[in-house]
């Protein structure tokens, strides 16, 4: 039995919030955009790499409710949570109209403040002055004659609001294809109207969705008319054209170290910025951003972000539209065969690549996940402009202002100032 996942992050923003208590889900959004790129296979180098590490974590979610035993063990610990964090055998009391009741499942706290987090970042932002639009949607459709087990779907609908449909892929390919797709359409507001350009294969189990909408504003917008045509450095050899965006930003926070810069543009209302790192030109990796981003670590980039300082910043980054599709059943399948080592004589002889298998979704089977992709559309650009008056007419590169050229491979990310969840997180090798 097959299962495919697929995840839709697109363009977002978000609101104010006085941090509930979802620690550790803020810890585990975070750290799995960099996790996850660091398993990708070296043939990404020189690829842009971009998801939605909360759409992500969300997805895994979903899926160690439907796992059992090491497997969801192992799952939980790819978001780099400890067990002194989430205690795995936890409980916790449900309260309703109709019921109360105690409710036993495994690392249910985690599964409670993912809940709470997506929450709080939906709250309110519809109607808040139209600043930002932050949508996030989960489905499950399954083979009808399947029979989801009732902690499966009790779970999926509760903590992650999953809407479960049975589809015929046998009988009905056709209708079933116009399902998803019309469902991908809805929850993307049009900017991916095909998932399925054919039926899915007549041996699909369930296929996973999860969409994130997003889309949002600068708070100091770029001028069109300082935009520039220019080369970006792919590599030492190669350079593409990039249109850039070109600005005096002030007081933006800044920091500078031997291995990198990084500034933080805001978004309108002050709730979220974009984070931008550029490698040194001195570093080892200033051309290969993959390795680059497998040097950093949740850790050190927060620390980084405290100390910096506001400073005035002469801003030069590519303006790009980007669509990508990245796998993230490769790298758990890498990350599940290294908990899985094959050992004879005390040695380890080879890693064993397992099938994702959820062993409690369904009752009298197993499900075998097949693949979990993620659909990007992704895009930057000098949004507002048109209604914004702008003083400066050239980009003064002399003075007392800090620079910033992106002409060559960054990270960025994408976070939510006052719960500090990230959103997005990308690396762009070439933003042709």
């Amino acid at each position: 039995m097959r299962i495919y996942l697929w995840t839709f992050p697109l363009l977002l923003a978000l609101s104010k919030a006085d941090n509930p208590p979802f620690d550790s889900a803020l810890k585990a959004v975070f750290s799995v955009g960099v996790k996850l790129q660091a398993l990708l296979d070296d043939d990404t180098s020189n690829s842009n790499f971009l998801i939605s590490p909360i759409s992500i974590t969300s997805l895994i979610g979903q899926l160690m409710i439907g796992a059992e035993g090491e497997f969801r063990d192992n799952l939980f610990q790819l978001l780099s949570l400890d067990k002194t964090d989430i205690q795995k055998e936890s409980s916790l009391n449900l309260y309703s109209e109709k019921k109360n009741g105690s409710l036993r499942l495994p690392y249910s706290k985690f599964h409670l403040e993912m809940y709470s987090l997506i929450k709080h970042l939906q709250r309110g932002y519809k109607g808040n002055n139209e600043l930002f639009t932050l949508e996030q949607s989960n489905a499950i459709f399954y083979d009808q004659k399947l029979k989801l087990t009732q902690e499966f779907r009790h779970y999926s609908k509760l903590f992650y609001n999953s809407q479960l449909t049975g589809l015929d892929f046998v009988g009905a390919p056709r209708e079933a294809q116009k399902t998803l797709n019309e469902w991908t359409a809805l929850h993307t507001q049009g900017l991916i109207k095909t998932i399925f350009p054919a039926p899915p294969p007549a041996y699909t189990s369930a296929i996973f969705l999860n969409a994130i909408y997003f889309l949002a504003e600068w708070e100091i917008p770029f001028s069109d008319e300082l935009n520039r045509v220019g080369n970006f450095n792919v590599n030492e050899n190669v350079t593409v054209n990039a249109t850039y965006m070109l600005g005096t930003i002030e007081q933006i926070p800044y920091i500078e170290t031997d291995e990198y810069k990084m500034i933080a543009l805001p978004y309108k209302n002050d709730e979220l910025e974009m984070f931008i790192m550029l490698p040194s030109k001195d570093s080892e990796y200033s051309y290969d951003i993959r390795k680059f981003a497998q040097s950093l670590n949740a850790t050190d980039i927060l620390s980084s972000i405290e100390r910096s300082k506001k400073k005035d910043v002469i801003v030069k980054i590519p303006k790009m539209t980007l669509s990508t599709s990245v796998s993230v059943l490769q790298p758990l399948l890498k990350y599940q065969a290294s908990k899985m080592k094959a050992v004879e004589n005390n040695t380890v002889t080879k890693e064993i690549y397992p099938d994702i298998i959820l062993s409690g979704a369904v009752e009298d089977g197993n499900l075998r996940v097949n693949d979990i992709v993620q659909e990007m559309v992704f895009s930057i650009n000098e949004k507002g402009t048109e209604a914004a008056a702008v003083a400066i007419g050239t980009v003064d590169y002399i003075g007392g202002q800090k620079r910033f050229l992106a002409d060559r491979p960054f990270v960025f990310f994408i976070r939510h100032k006052s719960t500090t969840a990230t959103l997005f997180w990308g690396t762009i090798a070439d933003p042709s």
